[in-house]
């Protein structure tokens, strides 16, 4: 219902001044209800395409923005390759450098006292005093082997210079005075003990040695065996080993059988054990602490294939895998000490999980050397009396 007001006296009716307004020959009256604000007049300041009104956009009349240039857009592309190439080659070196970083699963406390058995395994009766082997063995590495294939030729005297028959005359005279054998030095700083030259003693003491009258040399030969076996590490033990074979041999060759007393220097298979357990402990003195090592970690490997990326690992992380792994296995192969293949076969599964270690690459040797002596221990048998 349209609202009805109070006529104004004088006043037209609305119809009725519209009409006059439209009417031909009415005065012609400005329009000033768009300047006095009238509400049906445009007003600027609130018209939606004015830059300052409110709810306007702002970006409705500037300029359109330069579109980016090839160049940079290439600059773009190769900083996000790079980033992602970066990303994939940080991880890749993460995943293979991190087998060579990771500890041991064990605590300090279990390493330890687990290794505190392998240093009573690899420790050898009495503190001997040092020897004159080396200075004697020095003496016999210069002659030479007769040709031929026999395994234990003859040599003649005219083939022996003095300093050689001097040699195997002092070999046998420190097996009479007991057969003092001083456990070398593992020490890095120190000279060791070289089995090699001993080898060669022990060959050139056999080889001159014609008969029973000189089973005195052959038994020095015997005691030279049985000292590296037991008081050495694993290199002196094939060694050791070796020499018995060869002992054995010897009385086969010249016909000749060993007297019974001789039968306590056979071999017995405990003493790889034992061997293995002083080359563990050998190992361990020559490391030694991650300071004594002479760099300080990480130490730098050889970056060779099958070392850790860029020859990085840790010294003290080293040791205590090492200290670990060894302990374990000594641990398992004590069990069957008596049986040189199940000592063989402990070392020979352990390859399949050996953690990546640089000092102990040389495992991977050790079943050989344990399979090579006990067929030598099993093949000594000389003739006896």
């Amino acid at each position: 219902m349209e609202p009805r007001f109070p006529d104004v006296p004088g006043a037209k009716p609305k119809s009725e001044a519209a009409d006059a307004s439209a009417s031909p020959g009415a005065p012609d009256v400005p329009d000033t209800a768009g300047l006095l604000g009238a509400p049906n007049a445009p007003d600027m300041a609130e018209s939606p395409d004015a830059p300052n009104a409110p709810g306007a956009d702002p970006n409705a009349h500037r300029p359109p923005a330069p579109k980016p240039s090839k160049r940079r857009k290439l600059l773009v592309t190769a900083a996000g390759v790079a980033a992602v190439a970066l990303g994939v080659g940080l991880a890749i070196t993460a995943w293979r450098l991190y087998p060579w970083l990771k500890g041991p699963a064990a605590s300090p406390a279990e390493i330890d006292a687990r290794w505190s058995k392998v240093e009573g395994w690899a420790r050898v009766d009495g503190a001997e005093a040092s020897d004159d082997l080396d200075r004697i063995a020095a003496k016999a590495t210069r002659f030479k082997l007769p040709r031929g294939e026999e395994r234990v030729p003859r040599l003649d005297p005219d083939q022996v210079s003095a300093d050689e028959h001097e040699a195997v005359q002092q070999l046998t005279a420190w097996q009479r005075k007991g057969a003092p054998y001083a456990v070398g030095s593992c020490d890095s700083s120190s000279p060791q003990r070289v089995s090699i030259p001993l080898f060669r003693l022990g060959q050139l003491t056999l080889f001159t040695a014609t008969g029973e009258a000189e089973l005195a040399q052959v038994e020095a030969v015997l005691a030279l065996a049985q000292r590296m076996r037991q008081r050495g590490t694993l290199v002196e033990l094939a060694v050791g080993s070796a020499l018995a074979k060869l002992a054995s041999e010897w009385s086969h060759a010249r016909s000749t059988p060993l007297p019974a007393s001789f039968t306590r220097y056979r071999p017995e298979v405990p003493e790889i054990h034992a061997s293995l357990a002083r080359d563990a402990v050998c190992v361990m003195q020559m490391a030694g602490s991650p300071g004594a090592l002479g760099f300080e970690t990480p130490l730098l490997g050889s970056g060779e294939r099958g070392r850790p990326p860029f020859g990085i690992v840790s010294a003290s992380r080293e040791v205590s895998v090492y200290k670990d792994y060894q302990g374990r296995l000594l641990e398992q192969s004590f069990a069957v000490r008596t049986n040189w293949q199940q000592v063989a076969e402990v070392y020979e599964g352990a390859d399949a999980d050996r953690p990546k270690s640089l000092l102990l690459e040389a495992l991977a040797l050790h079943a050989n050397i344990i399979r090579r002596t006990g067929k030598e221990f099993d093949e000594y048998q000389p003739l006896t009396k």
